[in-house]
């Protein structure tokens, strides 16, 4: 099962950057994020670094897909990068099913379940973008020389 986190309503203690589990000290890779994001993100705990370039040990992923192809390649490649225990959040425009050729909420798992990952929440980032918060299954973690 899985948690779904919904906008804040008016007033909410919690912001976006704390129900995504960033904490103080965390870098945070973001791929291919809107130009929002930063603005979103805010208030951000003290220390938090947001990189767009790939850096060696993230504490978390932001990636922001546009299709499943696309999902694929990075889940893939984030896979065989990160250490196992790396919690990656999959962003998709919402309402993006309605239109032909764009990406949905069941296309992110059909490409993540079979790469050994699970989804335990869900986020609404803003008012264009939802996320889905993926990590690898206990079963499937090893350690990895460095991690």
């Amino acid at each position: 099962m899985f948690t779904i986190i919904s906008d804040p309503e008016p007033g909410s203690p919690k912001p976006l950057s704390e129900k995504l589990g960033i904490r103080s000290g965390f870098t945070v890779l973001l791929i291919n994020p809107p130009e929002s994001i930063r603005t979103d993100l805010n208030p951000l705990p003290p220390d938090v670094n947001l990189a767009e370039d790939e850096v060696v040990n993230p504490d978390l992923v932001i990636f922001f897909a546009e299709d499943q192809a696309d999902t694929a390649f990075f889940l893939s490649r984030i896979r065989e990068t990160y250490p196992d225990i790396l919690p990656v959040w999959v962003a998709w425009k919402k309402n993006s099913g309605k239109v032909a050729g764009y990406l949905t909420e069941n296309q992110i798992r059909e490409v993540a379940l079979p790469l050994g990952f699970v989804d335990n929440k869900v986020c609404s980032l803003n008012r264009q973008w939802s996320a889905l918060r993926l990590t690898v299954r206990k079963k499937l973690r090893k350690t990895r020389a460095g991690n």
